[in-house]
């Protein structure tokens, strides 16, 4: 994996640190990550028990890569990986591929 990479992957990583605040439970929440290195646009779903969490315990966050010629949406759908975040209490970001 090129570095360029490893750092937009880096930035969508910290992304949930701020978004959560204006992402609704239960949904997927469309977002942009841009850094020196690119643009990437993902998908985050929040899981349901978020607002119930413990707070002092960081939540984890689980990144789900899918081939270039497949959506986001489309990988959330096929994986049910939202529903095993609701069970699980876990964040899940689908970030887009590109074509290259």
């Amino acid at each position: 994996m090129n570095s360029k990479l490893i750092i937009i992957f880096l930035a969508i990583a910290l992304v949930p640190l701020a978004l959560p605040s204006v992402a609704q439970v239960g949904e997927l929440a469309n977002g942009t990550v841009i850094t020196s290195s690119g643009t990437r646009n993902y998908q985050l779903w929040v899981p349901s028990g978020y607002q119930n969490r413990d707070k002092r315990k960081p939540l984890p966050l689980v990144m789900m890569l899918h081939g270039c010629m497949q959506k986001p949406e489309d990988l959330a759908a096929i994986s049910a990986m939202n529903e095993v975040a609701d069970k699980n209490n876990f964040l899940v970001v689908y970030p887009e591929q590109t074509r290259s």
